[in-house]
C-alpha cells in the first residue's frame, strides 16, 4: 500500500525493524488455516473410511481431492512469494539543507528565548532524520520542525521544547490572546438543543418542522450578526444527513466528505464575488509556485478544500482542508495529512511574503479531518524561521441522529474560524500591482521565511543491513 504525501510517495514501512501486515507471522497463520480445510480433511477422508457415500458422492470427493492436490503447490508458491515480498523494509531519507540566514527577530518570553529552544528541537529532528529514524506514525512534530514549523497544541506533547512549564503556560496564554474565541449566541444554542432533542426521538420530517419552528421563534429582536449566525445555523441543520446509528461508517473519502463535512462548512463559507471555494482535489497554486521556484523535489499538493481570495493585487489561498474517511484515520494517515497541511499553510505564507511582497502580519488556516475528528490550525510568521502552527479549535462531527447534540460545538468552532478568516481577508491589500516592473526590495518578512524540506525518498534496506 502506497500513501501519497502530497509531494511524494511514502512507503508503507517506515521503521527499520518492522514488517508490514502480511509478514511471516501472518503468512504462517494463513498456512494453518489451509491445514484445517474441511474439504481436504474431514469430508473426503471420512467418505473413504466409512464408505457411506453414494458412488456420485465418492466421485465428487475424488475430484475435489485431485483439485486440492493440484492447487496445493501453486498455493504454497503464492504464499511464499507474498511472504518474501513483505520482508522488504524501508526508511525515509530526507534532503536537508544548512540554514545560513542570520536570526534577527526572536521570540522571547520573560528572558526565555523560545526561538533558540525551537532551533534546538529542530536540530534534534535533523539528527534523527540523518539516522533515518523519523516516521510519520510517531514523529509528526519533528517532521514539521524540519520545515521550520513549530506545532503548538496545548493539550498535546508531540513537540518537546526545553522550557519550563510556566513558560509553556505563558506561550499558550499569548496565543489565545492573538486568536480569541467567542461564545455562541444564546439563540444558536437554543436551536441546537431543540433540534437535537427532536432528532433523537422523531423522524426526519419532524426535525425539519422543528428547525423552521425554532428559527421563527428565535429570530425576533436580534442583532444583525446574531440573526445572520442563526440563519447559518438553520442552513446547517437543514443540510445534515439524518443517519441511523446502525448504518455502517463511510469508507469512501468523497462520500464521507459529502455526508459529514460538507454540511458544516458550506453554509459558513459560500462562494462570493471575491472568493472561490474548491472542494475537489485541485492543485494548490502556492504549492505549484514553490515547485516552480525549485525549492522542492516532490509532487505538488492537492488539498480537499481550499478558500481562495481574489483581489486586484492577486490571488491568496488562505484556508486549506485535508480530510480522511474513518477507514483511513489511523495515526500514519492522519500524521501524513497533518504534515501536508502544515507545508501547504507555510507555502501560502511564503507566497504572500516572497512573491506578493506583503509586510503585514498575516495568518492562514488549516482544517485537518481524520474520520469524525476535526482540528483547526492557524499559522503565522512573526519571528525569524518560526512558523507557528497553533491549534485554535477541535471538535467531533456527529455520526448519527443520536449524536446530533455535537452540532452545537461544531457551530462554535467553525463560527470562530469564520470570524478569523473574515478578519484576515480584510487585511489583504486590494491595490493593483505589476510584479514584472517592481524591484523586490527584501522586506523584514521576506528575511524571515525559510525553505521547505523536500519530501523524503523511500529507501529499501537489505536484510543484511537491518
Amino acid at each position: 500500500m502506497n500513501v501519497k504525501n502530497g509531494i511524494g510517495t511514502i512507503g508503507t514501512i517506515e521503521t527499520v525493524n518492522e514488517l508490514v501486515a502480511g509478514s511471516k507471522k501472518e503468512g504462517s497463520y494463513l498456512q494453518a488455516d489451509d491445514d484445517k480445510d474441511p474439504v481436504s480433511t474431514g469430508n473426503i477422508n471420512g467418505s473413504k473410511k466409512r464408505n457411506r457415500k453414494s458412488s456420485k458422492e465418492e466421485e465428487k470427493s475424488d475430484i475435489l481431492e485431485k483439485v486440492e492436490y493440484q492447487d496445493e503447490p501453486a498455493a504454497k508458491k503464492s504464499r511464499q512469494k507474498e511472504t518474501n515480498s513483505t520482508k522488504r523494509t524501508y526508511v525515509l531519507k530526507w534532503n536537508l539543507y544548512e540554514d545560513l540566514k542570520q536570526i534577527v527577530v526572536e521570540w522571547t518570553i520573560d528572558d526565555t528565548n523560545i526561538s533558540d529552544s525551537f532551533f534546538r528541537f529542530k536540530g534534534y529532528a535533523e539528527s534523527k532524520a540523518d539516522r533515518r529514524e523519523l516516521t510519520f506514525s510517531k514523529h509528526p512534530g519533528e517532521i514539521l520542525a524540519l520545515n521550520s514549523i513549530l506545532l503548538l497544541e496545548e493539550n498535546s506533547v508531540r513537540v518537546h521544547l526545553d522550557i519550563s512549564s510556566a513558560i509553556r503556560t505563558k506561550i499558550f496564554e499569548q496565543m489565545r490572546a492573538i486568536y480569541p474565541r467567542h461564545d455562541l449566541p444564546k439563540v444558536v444554542e437554543e436551536i441546537c438543543r431543540r433540534c437535537a432533542r427532536i432528532a433523537r426521538k422523531q423522524t426526519r420530517e419532524a426535525l425539519e418542522e422543528e428547525i423552521d419552528n425554532a428559527y421563527n421563534d428565535l429570530r425576533t429582536n436580534l442583532s444583525s450578526s446574531d440573526k445572520k449566525l442563526l440563519r447559518t445555523s438553520q442552513n446547517v441543520w437543514n443540510h445534515i444527513e439524518f443517519v441511523n446509528k446502525f448504518d455502517s461508517p463511510q469508507t469512501i473519502e468523497d462520500t464521507h466528505i459529502h455526508h459529514s463535512i460538507h454540511p458544516f462548512l458550506r453554509p459558513f463559507f459560500p462562494d462570493g464575488p471575491d472568493r472561490t471555494i474548491d472542494w475537489a482535489n485541485k492543485l494548490s497554486f502556492v504549492s505549484a509556485s514553490r515547485k516552480t521556484n525549485g525549492d522542492d523535489e516532490g509532487e505538488r499538493h492537492k488539498p480537499d478544500f481550499t478558500i481562495t481570495v481574489n483581489k486586484r493585487s492577486g490571488k491568496f489561498e488562505i484556508v486549506f482542508g485535508l480530510f480522511k474517511s474513518p477507514y483511513k484515520s489511523s495515526s500514519h494517515f492522519a500524521n501524513v495529512d497533518l504534515v501536508d497541511l502544515g507545508v501547504l499553510m507555510k507555502d501560502s505564507l511564503d507566497n504572500m511574503y516572497k512573491e506578493k511582497c506583503l509586510e503585514l502580519d498575516m495568518t492562514v488556516f488549516g482544517i485537518h479531518a481524520f474520520g469524525y475528528n476535526v482540528r483547526i490550525y492557524a499559522m503565522d510568521l512573526s519571528y525569524d524561521a518560526v512558523y507557528r502552527m497553533y491549534l485554535i479549535g477541535e471538535f467531533e462531527m456527529p455520526k448519527s441522529n443520536i449524536s446530533l447534540c455535537l452540532v452545537e460545538n461544531v457551530l462554535q468552532e467553525v463560527g470562530n474560524l469564520k470570524n478569523f478568516v473574515e478578519e484576515y481577508i480584510e487585511r489583504l491589500p486590494s491595490y493593483t500591482t505589476n510584479n514584472d516592473n517592481i524591484i523586490k526590495t527584501p522586506t523584514e518578512k521576506m528575511r524571515m521565511i525559510r525553505r521547505t524540506v523536500a519530501t523524503p525518498r523511500k529507501v529499501e534496506l537489505k536484510l543484511g543491513n537491518v
